[in-house]
């Protein structure tokens, strides 16, 4: 039997990174509840070609972030103006529809408060974003402006950390739920079951876009001094698509040292949880992220990880137990995790097992529905 609900999610973009993998979940789970969705995109790509396939609508409206790293006032008039019109005509065309509400899945776009006023019908705001200065980007008005247009063009605040409510607390006295990412493994695949007496080498494994903002220099340094002044047996695997210079700069890291054998990047490949599921460890040092899914796929995968202490992300390994957390500055502590795993096998493999037991029993999809649904009824 159909929901009467008729939900219109709005995307931030067209893609199919973090952000859009957690919507299209959303939307997975929706869909298979009999709830009738429509998936609203800036332009054709990868995130409705998918949602396609799921037999979920899809329309292209064209309309932009309110965000940027450095554009004129001008620019940001001009865009403020476009989207006010591509919402108003959102409505004249699809009034018919009878949308019950909106969704945004990002506060880097405002298109969904916009349509939503003018439809008259319920807001949802989904956040997964640990605000935007840690990443150069402002909104195309002040924050304090920006911030308190979510607030109030909005009937419910989601964010997916505590970070990240942390960020909007101080701008409104409504409750903001977090609803954590349930991050279903894309995959069919199984835990590899880690082993004290295949523990050395120690195998680290990084996955993500390989650009500064994660930091992956950071832990190339650090295995480099493990393994050249310590003696230390370990490789490290960094897997993802990579910024040129960026890439440049930690190639020639690990060629002065002539590390190419234990440090090796992997610029794509179409099963990169293979390599985490091989994998020892997982190491995290992305900076103020709002909460990485990829500690929640190491944690279906019973492995424990590194994380630094910046963002949403060591709220995930406080809460499970499945790993070690260090200052996002501090080279000393990373480190020292990093050691601290080589040289306790036992303690890791128990912090692996931790995560998993955590995240199957708090990260379910029927819990996921039924806290949303919950708040779209009310």
């Amino acid at each position: 039997m159909t929901s009467p609900m008729h939900i219109c999610f709005f995307s931030h973009s067209s893609d199919f990174w973090g952000a859009e993998q957690s919507l299209l979940d959303t939307l997975t789970v929706f869909k298979q509840h009999n709830i009738e969705c429509t998936l609203v995109c800036p332009k054709e790509g990868q995130l409705p070609t998918e949602a396609k396939k799921l037999g979920i609508r899809c329309l292209i409206l064209g309309y932009e972030q309110w965000v940027s790293v450095d554009h004129p006032i001008v620019t940001r008039t001009l865009r403020t103006f476009r989207n006010y019109i591509r919402a108003k005509w959102f409505c004249l065309r699809y009034k018919h529809v009878k949308f019950t509400h909106c969704y945004t899945n990002s506060m880097t776009i405002n298109i969904g408060a916009l349509v939503a006023k003018q439809l008259k019908i319920d807001h949802i705001w989904h956040i997964r974003e640990y605000g935007l200065s840690h990443h150069n980007q402002s909104f195309d008005c002040s924050q304090k402006k920006a911030y308190s247009f979510i607030v109030s063009h909005t009937k419910h605040l989601v964010a997916v950390s505590h970070a990240v409510a942390s960020v909007l607390k101080p701008y409104t006295k409504k409750t903001i739920h977090v609803i954590r990412n349930i991050v279903p493994l894309k995959e069919a695949i199984s835990p590899i079951t880690l082993s004290e007496s295949q523990w050395t080498p120690l195998q680290c494994v990084m996955l993500g876009h390989i650009n500064p903002s994660k930091n992956q220099l950071m832990a190339i340094q650090a295995v480099v001094d493990l393994i050249t002044k310590k003696n230390r047996a370990i490789t490290l695997t960094i897997i993802g698509g990579a910024n040129d210079n960026y890439r440049n700069q930690l190639n020639k890291l690990i060629q002065d040292h002539q590390l190419q054998r234990q440090i090796k990047l992997i610029p794509f490949t179409n099963k990169p949880l293979d390599y985490l599921n091989k994998a020892h460890v997982l190491i995290v040092t992305s900076k103020f992220e709002a909460s990485p899914r990829i500690i929640v796929e190491a944690m279906r995968l019973s492995k424990p990880v590194i994380v630094n202490d910046s963002g949403g992300a060591p709220e995930l390994v406080q809460e499970s137990g499945n790993g070690l957390i260090y200052n996002y500055q501090s080279n000393e502590e990373l480190k020292a995790a990093i050691d601290y795993a080589y040289k306790n096998p036992a303690d890791m493999i128990q912090k692996g097992k931790k995560g998993y037991d955590w995240v199957t029993t708090h990260l379910k999809k029927q819990q996921y529905m039924d806290q949303l649904i919950a708040l779209l009824k009310t």
